[in-house]
């Protein structure tokens, strides 16, 4: 019992120790400034950059909002959980993979509305099924680095809100926007006739000869040809001077939305003129459900819960050392430390006395 008792005296004594010096050695990490120069575009972010207030303006006016957090491929099978709106905000910290892509641009083409809020969005993420190319030009970064990004007012310093371009759903109701000093340039153009075929090679027989000159946009094609279909135009919502800023492009049966300045949907921003507006209108459904992309911030089914709620602390270090401990112990349990033993005969208390009836002398208990 004594021995029983001393072993587990020393292993209070040893986790008392291990917890001592991992509280001793832990320093805890500087808080990350959240401004533009390190953006966190999560609905779970109050700082400046975050969208929280774009996420609780919705919830508060009666929409049906989700913060997803499963990859895009969970989609399909959604059930009714399957969003009409699908949001990502921001440069995200984990990239899309090929397979995610691939099922996102499945879902919009079913019908989908895919809104994509960034001055540099993926590539793969900004397709559209007509013959038009999408791009955006990449604002001057330099500026943060005069500037505080944090300051309403040098975010928005010189530069003018952004008109509608056309009466059309998403203008409803906004006279203008206000976007930041880093918001891109949303580009597109017709593709050329060579380009279309690449993209349809099973059409060549059907189509006439590429025209010798290369540069000649599609437009004069179809115009020749009369067998060429271009397919609906993207639309510019907004502009500001030469800039477009919103701009959706159809694809198959859905609809891609680009914005190319998040400062409009932040919690910086999103109070500044109809900025909330607008935030309305680009997930604005006929009772459908808006999703969030938080999977691909960082959030998701395929984290530890335990671990992301002591991310950061010394508990995941002294749970792990108090695990290789216990194990210790239990390995312990049926191993010698030393030589063998023997074992001591009892010693017999029983008296012996002497038979001599018979003749013969014999012991007997």
């Amino acid at each position: 019992m004594k021995q029983k008792l001393f072993i587990i005296l020393v292993i209070i004594l040893v986790g008392a120790m291990l917890i001592g010096l991992n509280a001793a050695s832990y320093t805890q990490k500087p808080k990350v400034v959240d401004n533009e120069l390190q953006p966190n575009r999560s609905t779970f972010n109050s700082g400046p950059t975050g969208t929280q207030a774009f996420y609780s303006l919705l919830s508060e006016t009666g929409r049906i909002v989700l913060r997803w957090q499963e990859s895009t491929e969970a989609l399909a099978a959604a059930g009714k959980r399957k969003p009409d709106v699908f949001v990502v905000v921001g440069a995200t910290r984990r990239e899309f993979t090929e397979t995610e892509s691939l099922q996102l641009m499945r879902w919009v083409s079913d019908g989908g509305r895919l809104v994509i809020i960034d001055r540099a969005p993926p590539p793969q993420l900004i397709k559209t099924s007509a013959y038009w190319n999408l791009d955006l030009t990449d604002p001057d970064f330099t500026k943060l680095l005069t500037i505080d990004t944090t300051d309403q007012a040098q975010m928005t310093k010189g530069v003018a809100a952004a008109r509608p371009g056309q009466p059309t759903v998403l203008t409803a109701k906004v006279n203008s926007i206000q976007p930041s000093i880093l918001a891109a340039d949303i580009t597109f153009h017709r593709m050329a006739q060579r380009d279309i075929r690449e993209s349809n090679p099973r059409d060549d027989d059907d189509k006439p000869p590429p025209s010798s000159d290369s540069n000649r946009d599609v437009s004069s094609v179809a115009v020749e040809t009369n067998s060429l279909e271009i397919g609906e135009a993207p639309v510019a919502h907004f502009v500001m001077g030469t800039k477009n800023i919103v701009v959706d492009v159809p694809y198959g049966a859905g609809t891609i939305v680009v914005v190319s300045d998040p400062f409009i949907v932040s919690n910086g921003g999103i109070s500044l003129v109809d900025n909330a507006q607008l935030a309305i209108n680009l997930v604005a459904t006929a009772d459908g459900v808006v999703a969030f992309d938080e999977y691909h911030q960082g959030f998701g089914s395929n984290n530890n819960r335990f671990f992301q709620f002591f991310s950061g602390t010394p508990v995941i270090a002294i749970f792990f050392q108090c695990i290789v401990l216990v194990g210790f112990i239990f390995y312990s349990q049926s191993r010698r430390f030393a030589r063998p033993v023997p074992v001591i005969e009892p010693e017999s208390n029983v008296m012996l006395g002497i038979d001599r009836s018979d003749g013969m002398v014999s012991l007997v208990p």
